[in-house]
């Protein structure tokens, strides 16, 4: 999809976080990683994650690279626009399992 020559755009790269309150057309790959997107309908803004391993072991600096720092941290954000829990809806996508095995 290509944005309208008024419409923002960003590219997010894995580790990442972008919210908005304007319209902004958000561009990722996924493969085994994952995003999540999160739309308050009530206020007309979302975000968007793209993380790559599910937990943060303790190590090192909790960064948005995992799920459970990611997601917090993406809700974090919204609220801060003020939005409500509540009014959050989500869309999962990615995590393909791209190695043999069980």
């Amino acid at each position: 999809m290509k944005p309208e020559a008024h419409q923002k755009s960003h590219y997010l790269f894995p580790g990442m976080i972008y919210t908005s309150k304007t319209p902004t057309l958000v561009c990722t790959v996924l493969g085994s990683c994952v995003s999540v997107c999160l739309w308050d309908e009530r206020l007309k803004l979302g975000g968007i994650n793209h993380y790559m391993l599910p937990y943060w072991n303790g190590e090192g600096l909790a960064l948005p690279r995992y799920g459970d720092i990611a997601i917090p941290q993406l809700v974090k954000k919204l609220e801060n626009f003020g939005s409500r829990r509540r009014d959050l809806v989500a869309k999962v996508f990615g995590g393909a399992k791209l190695w043999g095995g069980a």
